[in-house]
């Protein structure tokens, strides 16, 4: 749902897909679950369809030269409009009253500058970000180069709305049924982190296992998808990175606790530049043969690894990986040290 829904929504500003015929998440839902397979509702409000976005110019995202955004017939919203401060819980409520979604997941949240082709549009300057800043900082938005300090202010304030919106998410989600989880990319009032590995130029080889453990480490509880990106860019959606690359991501993935996770754009089956399969298969098929092994797992690891950045930093996580000693990234703000053996 949002930008398009793929269900037959009721609502006046919900576009309905034109070429679904019947209810497909209706359809699909109960053979999944016959299956034993658990279904995530993705929702994504940062745009809406050009027709009602006419309709309501209150709710759009104003670019830096006072422009709407309409690309190819999705114009971006803004979080401090209409249609995500009411009508996006409209839609959610009636989605997950309407079936049984085991998760729900949001995509492009918060205050997107960028539109899909990466053209860049600046900070939003919509009559409602305006009053709403003004009233927490005392001061007019400012522009992506505008005042380092005011700039600041406007981070916060940022931090201060998308907390505050998914905090409300999480009210209605929950009343409407406990166990639906959320996900998406900040961290406050959900219960599935989510981020992606996309290109790697330049991380260096151990990247996803810092990510695991660093992002664990600091939201204890909550649980890390973390996508395999097929692709090596957005912009290049269809040309696949290396193969060793999707193995290297998930085996650091499961092998620091966190979920296996791969995408790529369309079916599987139709997927062009197919080389990442195999390895990535190699993976999942490990990960259902031992799955009791993998269930519910802590850290055994006596030897704590303090995180920086610097070569050493790298050459430690490779000296003590090869060798296979386990280990933990530790930070002095989250971490117990008197439970190790050595702290390095």
């Amino acid at each position: 749902g949002g930008i398009v829904a793929n269900y037959p929504t009721e609502l006046e500003y919900h576009w309905r897909n034109p070429h679904m015929a019947g209810d497909l998440v209706g359809t699909v839902l109960p053979k999944l679950h016959a299956e034993g397979i658990k279904m995530c509702g993705r929702f994504d409000f940062s745009k809406i369809n050009e027709t009602y976005a006419m309709q309501r110019p209150d709710w759009l995202y104003v670019s830096e030269k006072g422009e709407t955004v309409n690309y190819n017939g999705q114009v971006h919203t803004c979080l401090m409009g209409g249609y995500q401060q009411d009508y996006m819980y409209r839609i959610l409520e009636e989605a997950t009253t309407r079936y049984p979604l085991d998760a729900v997941f949001f995509n492009m949240i918060g205050f997107p500058q960028r539109d899909y082709s990466r053209v860049f549009h600046g900070v939003c300057q919509c009559a409602n970000c305006k009053k709403s800043f003004r009233e927490y900082s005392g001061t007019d938005v400012p522009t992506h180069d505008g005042d380092p300090d005011v700039l600041r202010k406007y981070k916060q304030w940022q931090r201060f709305q998308i907390d505050t919106q998914f905090e409300r998410v999480r009210e209605l989600i929950k009343s409407v049924r406990p166990d639906i989880a959320i996900c998406t990319y900040t961290r406050e009032h959900i219960d599935v982190i989510r981020s992606e590995s996309g290109e790697q130029t330049g991380r260096g080889p151990w990247h996803d296992l810092t990510k695991v453990q660093s992002i664990l480490l600091a939201n204890p509880g909550r649980q890390l998808a973390n996508a395999s990106n097929h692709f090596h860019r957005m912009i290049f959606r269809h040309s696949g990175v290396s193969p060793h690359l999707h193995s290297r991501r998930l085996w650091q993935l499961l092998t620091n606790g966190a979920w296996l996770d791969f995408y790529c754009l369309g079916p599987l089956q139709r997927l062009e530049d197919r080389a990442g399969l195999a390895p990535a298969r190699a993976v999942y098929r490990f990960h259902a043969a031992n799955e009791a092994w993998l269930l519910h797992t802590e850290s055994a690891s006596e030897v704590g690894l303090m995180m920086h950045s610097g070569d050493d930093y790298s050459g430690w996580i490779q000296l003590l990986s090869e060798h296979h000693i386990p280990f933990d990234l530790v930070s002095m703000q989250f971490s117990d040290l008197s439970r190790y053996k050595a702290v390095i």
